[in-house]
């Protein structure tokens, strides 16, 4: 692992997601997205808008996919922002659709 590696954080804490937590490095986002997709059957995510912040980016997706053993769709409206100067990404909380 390099030593930028070690300075990616991923920080879902604010973002209400079972999984929700700081992920530290390369391997912790991998951790986070291994989890994430874990319990979904099929799972899809489309970029809606990417707003150039000045030093930093934002990004609105949206995620729609079924759970395992799920009778219906979910899809959420999502955000994230962040660097690449200072490696910090933030996730914000879903709006169901």
């Amino acid at each position: 692992m390099s030593q930028d590696d070690v300075k990616i954080v991923w920080d879902t804490s604010a973002s209400g997601l079972p999984s929700a937590g700081v992920y530290h490095g390369r391997e912790g986002v991998r951790r986070f997205f291994r989890d994430w997709l874990a319990p979904w059957t099929d799972y899809e995510i489309e970029a809606r808008h990417c707003v150039d912040a000045g030093g930093a980016v934002v990004l609105v997706f949206r995620q729609a996919g079924t759970g395992q053993g799920a009778e219906s769709e979910s899809n959420a409206t999502s955000s994230a922002s962040g660097s690449w100067r200072t490696r910090r990404w933030r996730a914000s909380a879903s709006s169901r659709l």
